[in-house]
């Protein structure tokens, strides 16, 4: 079974996986691309990638992309099934590491870019409850957290791992909704339907006028949220789907990365 690579394995020559380098530049031959690609991305990347899909096809347009977002332990469990999806990016490396050894996916994942956790509240919640951070969110007086599924949902397995790490874990998942991805738990939050909730720091910065950051969680509190990014193996245009994932790690869509709230990976 072959085992996961991340960066490093991804850039070494390899005479049985296909390799793809990050460019900045677009070629004449890729001004030429056309046909359809399937992109499946995890919820938190929904913004930033849509527009990085529509410069993209902006500038070749003869090419059209489907996109859709999901929770990303959905989106595999959608590849593993067959579901005609060219590229995956995910919300974490378990995911597409787990495609990889697995065989489902054409090369090896390679992290784009980088997110952060927080904590968040409604803007309007009653200070007298408001908690102060990830460690006292269980004598804080909430009655409620809102967190995504941690079995499936990058995000709620953050989260588990932060709470892990402030020794609260079992308070706090026995007050507990799981959402079914990160941007149903941000919804929960901003409407006031959830006082307090884990989200990425993308996700909090799209409802910035709804929703109040309480804490940032610090990198050793849980494992890294990396964005990965791997072409499915059952892809139908090989060569598009890696004009596309080389175009990821343009300077015109790091940008937009950047402007969503993400971090470059290197």
């Amino acid at each position: 079974m072959k085992k996961s690579i991340f960066l490093l394995g991804f850039l070494m020559a390899c005479a049985s996986t296909p390799i793809i380098q990050p460019t900045t530049e677009i070629s004449a031959k890729q001004s030429q691309l056309s046909g359809n690609l399937f992109f499946a991305a995890a919820a938190s990347l929904e913004r930033a990638t849509l527009e990085i899909g529509r410069v993209f096809t902006q500038i070749h347009p003869n090419v059209h992309i489907d996109f859709t977002h999901a929770s990303s332990g959905a989106i595999q469990s959608q590849i593993e099934e067959g579901a005609p999806i060219d590229i995956f990016m995910s919300a974490s490396p378990n995911q597409t590491n787990s495609l990889y050894a697995n065989v489902f996916l054409y090369s090896t994942p390679i992290n784009v870019v980088r997110n952060e956790l927080v904590l968040i509240s409604p803007i309007n919640l009653d200070e007298s409850i408001r908690p102060t951070g990830f460690a006292d969110v269980h004598t804080s007086g909430v009655e409620l957290v809102a967190i995504g599924d941690p079995d499936s949902v990058p995000a709620g397995n953050f989260a588990r791992q932060i709470f892990e790490y402030h020794g609260n874990v079992e308070e706090i998942l026995n007050i507990s909704t799981f959402g079914t991805n990160v941007t149903q738990v941000l919804d929960w939050v901003a409407t006031g339907n959830a006082p307090v909730g884990v989200v990425f720091m993308t996700d909090a910065i799209s409802r910035q006028e709804d929703v109040q950051i309480i804490e940032i969680a610090q990198p050793h509190m849980h494992d890294p949220a990396i964005n990965p990014v791997a072409i499915v193996a059952d892809t139908n245009d090989i060569e598009l789907a890696r004009a596309f994932v080389e175009f990821l790690f343009s300077d015109i869509a790091m940008s937009i990365f950047e402007r969503y709230g993400f971090s470059p990976y290197q």
